[in-house]
């Protein structure tokens, strides 16, 4: 697939090749992309991850929350608090969470708002490219996070479906590039 020269025509177009892939391989294949992850030197020495959790078609990533738990790792998972703007939450448990904006799992009212912004990220998206470079959903959410985050503080890595990854995608100045990419056949990192 060739993305046409828009954000906005890139988002459509993954849409529907994701929206077309089979239920039965985005399991296998976010079972393979998770296996990948959590082998990762920089995750495996991670105390805190933020995680998102994961709308129908996109690579599910309740694996590595589960291990994240079960290794005692601390663990957030993303709110909106207002239009364009995500808090990140502590979780304690899988049960910790329900539908909110978007029809995304949150975590409930009540859970603490992370008093970190350090350690290892797992970001969704729509479309990624070679230059690590990440188009995610058109609201900025993301970007709007990381712009007050050190430099270098949270390691990011996406997760894929291989027809996600393209040689090169069009960039504006406020994209905060990634520091890695998985899908099931490869891993690309900075």
């Amino acid at each position: 697939m060739k993305p046409g020269n828009s954000k906005e025509d890139i988002r459509r177009k993954v849409r529907e090749a994701r929206e077309a892939y089979p239920l039965e391989s985005v399991q296998k294949d976010s079972h393979i992309i998770c296996e990948k992850l959590i082998a990762m030197k920089e995750y495996r020495e991670a105390s805190h991850v933020f995680l998102y959790m994961a709308s129908p078609h996109e690579v599910d990533a309740s694996a590595i929350l589960k291990d994240a738990l079960e290794s005692g790792k601390k663990v957030y998972i993303p709110r909106v608090i207002l239009m364009g703007v995500m808090e990140f939450y502590r979780i304690f448990d899988e049960t910790d969470v329900e539908i909110g904006s978007f029809g995304i799992r949150e975590p409930v009212e009540g859970t603490p708002l992370a008093q970190v912004k350090e350690g290892f990220m797992v970001m969704p998206g729509i479309a990624f490219d070679q230059n690590l470079r990440r188009i995610g959903y058109g609201g900025g959410y993301y970007d709007r996070y990381l712009e007050h985050v050190q430099e270098g503080a949270i390691y990011r890595i996406a997760l894929a479906f291989d027809f996600q990854v393209f040689s090169s995608l069009p960039a504006d100045d406020w994209d905060i590039p990634i520091d890695g990419i998985i899908t099931p056949t490869r891993t690309i990192l900075r």
